[in-house]
């Protein structure tokens, strides 16, 4: 059978301290891995920013669970300038969830007033991505009334003008778009 004490350990309470002293270095480095203290000193869009972490080093991020109207869309400077006050220039707690396909830290951004997903998707700046309760009920709320994208006659989402972007950009690097006819020569 396999002895499970610790080493140098002879009674059951010394064994039980050092696991439980085991247990606590665990949670305590998985606690530093997933919560972060960063302060954001650029904000792209309504969901990407540029932050620093306590070291200086700079990270990309993405906010996890929702999609901001875009910088060219009919919202999208109001949607920039409601993150950027909401942010501010302090250090915030921010989750760690992993990283999407261009590098960027998927992560959730909170303090004492929520968190700032909740509040772009209330606020009617952003589409909730994700099933979360908090995240239905802010656009269950911005719907009811009327706020940001949900006021708008004709609204697009930001992956259709996304994709419409692309479909532009795409021509015009195959040369259909900014395509002068030739030129004749004259003889």
């Amino acid at each position: 059978m396999l002895d499970v004490t610790a080493p140098g350990a002879d009674s059951p309470l010394a064994t039980n301290l050092f696991w439980a002293m085991f247990a606590w270095a665990v949670l305590a480095i998985g606690w530093s891995w997933r919560y972060r203290r960063l302060r954001v000193v650029t904000v792209i869009d309504g969901d990407t920013y540029v932050a620093t972490d306590l070291r200086g080093r700079k990270r990309r991020l993405r906010l996890k669970g929702v999609d901001a109207v875009e910088k060219h869309q009919r919202l999208g400077p109001e949607a920039t300038v409601f993150a950027r006050q909401w942010l501010g220039s302090e250090w915030r707690t921010m989750t760690y969830h992993g990283r999407d396909r261009y590098n960027r830290w998927l992560v959730s951004i909170h303090d004492r007033r929520g968190g700032l997903d909740v509040a772009l998707v209330q606020a009617g700046y952003a589409y909730a991505l994700e099933g979360n309760w908090r995240l239905r009920w802010a656009t269950a709320r911005a719907r009811l009334a009327r706020r940001g994208v949900w006021g708008q006659l004709f609204r697009e989402a930001p992956w259709q003008a996304r994709k419409r972007t692309l479909w532009w950009a795409r021509l015009r690097w195959l040369g259909g778009a900014t395509r002068k006819a030739p030129r004749r020569e004259r003889r």
